[in-house]
């Protein structure tokens, strides 16, 4: 795949679909990372630009794909944040996952610790399980999934926010949580990475003429219109990275996704594409699943491991019915992983999930509003449990069908990077026996 970047000119603002009604909403913030759809509407956006393609829309649609679909050989993933540090060294930002937790008075020069699975032998009472979970809890997986925590290390929520790939190689390998693990506090983000920051833009709504006025003040500022926009500004050396492959047909030109520019969002943001700044040697490791290598251990048909959001994704329940046709009523996430990497089984035992995220929007091109439908949220772990033919080793297999791939959404929404998943081994911490919470 060839790497995008765009490089925020001005402070861009990526916002709710539709319009800011002043008066009504008074403040709004920016999205970010900005969403998929942003970017993949960029990406068309300038080769079409580039190419001087705007209809009919029968010949935009031979090009570039309908609004809701990509051609067939299509590829996107990301946008990620990128900054290129003193050294010349870029530096991709990805969400944090959810399975490593904040110990009690945690600050980022602490390690998180990972979660883990808790079971009788962990200090936890006969029946527990069943007194926390509902019925609701159990569609996810379609049995009872297990509590994932971590009491004996005082862990408590998802340290959540933004890793820098460095940290982020580190803790899906198993380096986090270790106590001779070295952690810089500059490689997490809670809200935003270091290099952006919001940045409050006022506004206020003016009156227009009406259609029978005789005589109208127009641009006069309207009372009680005043409204702030949260928008982000980045700073210099960084931006968004991305990834796109895929054949494209004349006129069209790959050139394009390295130079020119686009508006961002609304409020008149403009992004540049330019070269892909200096390689990211950590991002490089995880893409490629370095952390997945199992040494000089034997090869194993059967894993343990955490399967881990990065961008949104979406599945059904084990129990939850499919509406024939219906692309918003997916697979369950076993049935999408086992037929990715052609595994004999795959298992979910338990997920650890930020809250979701509602998304839809309004088409231009139709004129009709998408459907509003709720998503796994970036960032989201799953506890797997896996195995290959006799034949194989598992790590081998799933290294190549799963991670750094879209594979947890419908299938149209993969082409566009929805369902981008890493994965990481599943490690068993040491717990301190003299530090164990028992629950009687």
């Amino acid at each position: 795949m060839e790497t995008v970047f765009l490089r925020p000119v001005t402070p861009v603002y990526f916002g709710r679909p539709g319009a800011l009604p002043a008066g009504e909403a008074r403040s709004g913030a920016s999205w970010f990372p900005p969403p998929i759809s942003a970017f993949q509407g960029m990406i068309r956006t300038r080769l079409l630009d580039e190419a001087g393609v705007f209809h009919p829309r029968s010949r935009v649609a031979e090009l570039v794909g309908e609004p809701d679909s990509l051609p067939r050989d299509w590829q996107m993933q990301g946008p990620f944040p990128i900054t290129v540090e003193s050294g010349g060294q870029a530096s991709t930002w990805l969400p944090a996952p959810a399975f490593l937790l904040k110990p009690k008075g945690w600050t980022p020069a602490v390690p998180p610790v990972p979660a883990r699975s808790m079971e009788l032998r962990h200090g936890t009472a006969a029946g527990s399980a069943e007194l926390l979970l509902d019925e609701a809890a159990r569609e996810t997986t379609g049995n009872m999934p297990r509590l994932l925590g971590n009491p004996g290390a005082g862990a408590e929520k998802p340290v959540g926010g933004w890793m820098s790939s460095q940290q982020l190689f580190s803790a899906l390998k198993g380096g986090e949580g270790k106590p001779d693990a070295s952690r810089d506090p500059s490689g997490h983000g809670s809200e935003l990475p270091p290099f952006v920051r919001p940045e409050i833009k006022i506004g206020l709504a003016r009156e227009k003429p009406g259609n029978n006025a005789v005589f109208s003040l127009s641009g006069r500022a309207r009372e009680g219109m005043l409204y702030s926009l949260g928008t982000l500004r980045f700073s210099p050396q960084s931006g968004l990275v991305g990834w796109f492959a895929g054949r494209l047909p004349a006129p069209l030109d790959h050139r394009a996704l390295a130079r020119g520019r686009v508006m961002a969002g609304k409020k008149g943001g403009i992004m540049a594409f330019e070269p892909p700044p200096a390689e990211d040697p950590h991002w490089k490791r995880i893409a490629v699943g370095e952390h997945l290598a199992t040494g000089g251990d034997e090869p194993a048909s059967e894993a343990l491991v955490w399967v881990v959001l990065l961008s949104s994704g979406r599945w059904a329940g084990a129990t939850a019915g499919r509406e024939k046709g219906d692309e918003y009523a997916p697979a369950t996430a076993e049935a999408m992983l086992a037929r990715a990497a052609g595994l004999r089984r795959v298992e979910v035992l338990g997920m650890l999930c930020p809250g979701l995220s509602w998304l839809g929007g309004f088409s231009l091109a139709r004129r009709r509003p998408r459907p509003a439908e709720p998503w796994f949220a970036p960032g989201t772990s799953l506890l797997v449990r896996v195995a290959a033919a006799e034949d194989q080793d598992v790590m081998t297999v799933i290294r190549a069908g799963w991670n750094n791939r879209c594979v947890l959404a419908p299938e149209k929404k993969r082409a566009f990077g929805y369902g981008h998943i890493l994965v990481a081994p599943y490690h068993e911490p040491q717990v301190n026996k003299e530090d164990s919470t028992q629950v009687r």
